[in-house]
């Protein structure tokens, strides 16, 4: 069985935006974009993984993923953050 990205990512989304809402939270991008790429889903293979249309077999690797993914939001390089992140 396939699984897509695009419903854990924006249900991760919305749970992360309502906690922060009511806090104020300072995020240190470097650091979060060094969660971004991982050993695994390096920018080579993130951006093989957009051309795959973000499915993925395995559901474990998929939630980890989508994890990961959350902090490419904060990543410097245009092509992860719209072309990765906000497309999964």
């Amino acid at each position: 069985m396939k699984f897509s990205l695009k419903i854990p990512i924006i249900l991760m989304l919305f749970i992360s935006s309502s906690a922060f809402s009511a806090n104020e939270v300072q995020i240190n991008a470097q650091q979060v974009n060094t969660e971004c790429l991982s050993k695994q889903w390096h920018k080579k293979n993130l951006l093989q993984l957009k051309e795959d249309k973000f499915i993925l077999e395995n559901k474990a690797e998929k939630e980890a993923l989508a994890l990961q993914l959350l902090a490419c939001l904060a990543s410097p390089d245009a092509e992860i953050i719209d072309g990765v992140a906000f497309e999964a």
